[in-house]
């Protein structure tokens, strides 16, 4: 006998068609082990200074993974494992033993083995760089996500495209972060500065990209919110971006971003289906609300 773990969306709550298979496992309490490192992992990437544990609980209901376990032994029927009370008991632990204290808990004695990564900005793109970034852009585009590029995204178009990027860097018109692991660049956001001249405090946050080893650890909001901060340095009070993808979507409201709106068949996805584009933009925490005033 053994079971499966799959993930619903909390998000998209009732869509199977959000369903994904999470690793099968031989006992039980390795798969509730697995189950319960995903909801610890949404929470400790949304805990945030000044949540509370009801608006914990509340994120992690709206947006949050929802893990559940199917044995393949018919006769072993019932829940297994609830998701939504387990993030409700960690919340509880949270309210009771303090944040500092749970988010300590979870970094140390989480079962979930994440690898070591930090972010920096790049001012200058060497060639280590420009290939990691080549690498994560492909990876992305195989995976099916929608950022401007069809397949089969050959390396020389991938590298082709980072040379601008590299370009507008050192020329002052983009703004580029990189998320790094041991095994070099694992994720990437930046922001085009070069606006029109009426508009000189927005920018576009442009090509969040997180290489499918790194996922599911944090990079995602750390870029995010790494993002916010170099918008800050750069002067710039307003982001908006554009995505197609629905986790994606998840990240970004979690992160405080404001819905716009959806553009049906905008884009397409790198296999030629047409999706539709969601629109998004984010007045940066600590800038002057004066600062974007028309």
């Amino acid at each position: 006998m053994t079971y499966k773990v799959f993930i619903d969306d909390n998000f998209h709550y009732g869509d199977e068609t959000e369903r994904y298979p999470h690793g099968t496992f031989e006992t039980l309490d390795a798969a509730i082990a697995a189950a319960k490192a995903v909801v610890d992992d949404y929470l400790e990437n949304a805990t945030k200074q000044g949540i509370t544990p009801d608006g914990l609980l509340e994120s992690y209901l709206l947006f949050g993974e929802d893990p559940f376990i199917i044995s393949t032994d018919d006769s072993e029927s019932g829940v297994l494992f609830s998701a939504r009370d387990y993030a409700r008991l960690r919340c509880g632990q949270l309210e009771e033993q303090g944040r500092a204290h749970a988010i300590d808990h979870w970094s140390t004695n989480s079962p979930v083995n994440r690898p070591p990564w930090s972010l920096r900005r790049v001012h200058a793109v060497d060639s280590a760089t420009l290939s990691g970034l080549a690498d994560v852009l492909i990876d992305c585009v195989e995976g099916g996500a929608s950022v401007s590029f069809m397949l089969p995204l050959t390396r020389e178009r991938a590298l082709a495209f980072w040379k601008i990027v590299a370009d507008g860097v050192a020329d002052g018109e983009r703004a580029l972060l990189v998320a790094e692991d041991e095994r070099g660049v694992c994720g990437t956001v930046q922001l085009i500065l070069a606006q029109p001249e009426n508009q000189p405090h927005r920018a576009d946050l442009s090509k969040m990209l997180v290489h499918r080893r790194a996922r599911r650890h944090g990079v995602g909001s750390a870029l995010m919110r790494g993002a916010q901060a170099m918008a800050l340095e750069c002067g710039k009070t307003l982001l908006v971006l554009d995505t197609a993808s629905a986790d994606a979507e998840r990240l970004y409201e979690r992160e405080g971003w404001v819905r716009v709106g959806a553009v049906p068949g905008f884009a397409l996805l790198p296999d030629g289906r047409p999706c539709d584009t969601v629109f998004y933009y984010l007045v940066v925490r600590g800038a002057d609300s004066n600062s974007t005033s028309k």
